[in-house]
């Protein structure tokens, strides 16, 4: 799950960036790389991770990402961004950023886009599993 949620993560990141930097549709590598290889991307990743516990209900640090998994991430990703580009979700994630975008200072930022997150990160989680 937590490889799900990263990626789900990063696409969703990265999908914010590249339609602020360019007004369209898709998925910049140089911002893909930028991002994953930034620590508040790795911070956010964390954040929304739940390690595993002992026993006691201590979190084990050693079940988080490391930094060898981020680079993981971004290099066997990296050539799929295309075809990440082109789920049915990633494209609502766009439209629903250019909503926000259109109605500007009449909602908040993320607004719609949060809504799409679920879809991308079950789209994730079926790539992942290789029925996607």
């Amino acid at each position: 799950m937590s490889k799900a949620i990263g990626l789900a993560l990063a696409i969703t990141e990265v999908a914010q960036a590249s339609y602020e930097a360019t007004k369209t549709p898709g998925l910049n590598i140089e911002i893909w790389n930028k991002i994953i290889e930034s620590s508040s991307f790795q911070n956010l990743v964390y954040r929304n991770i739940t390690p595993a516990k002992n026993w006691l209900g201590i979190p084990d640090p050693g079940s988080l990402p490391t930094m060898q998994d981020f680079t993981d991430l971004k290099v066997e990703f990296s050539r799929r961004l295309d075809l990440f580009a082109g789920w049915p979700s990633v494209r609502a994630f766009f439209m629903m950023l250019e909503a926000e975008a259109t109605m500007e200072g009449r909602v908040p930022e993320g607004f719609f886009s949060e809504i799409l997150y679920d879809f991308v990160l079950e789209d994730c989680q079926a790539y992942l599993n290789g029925t996607l």
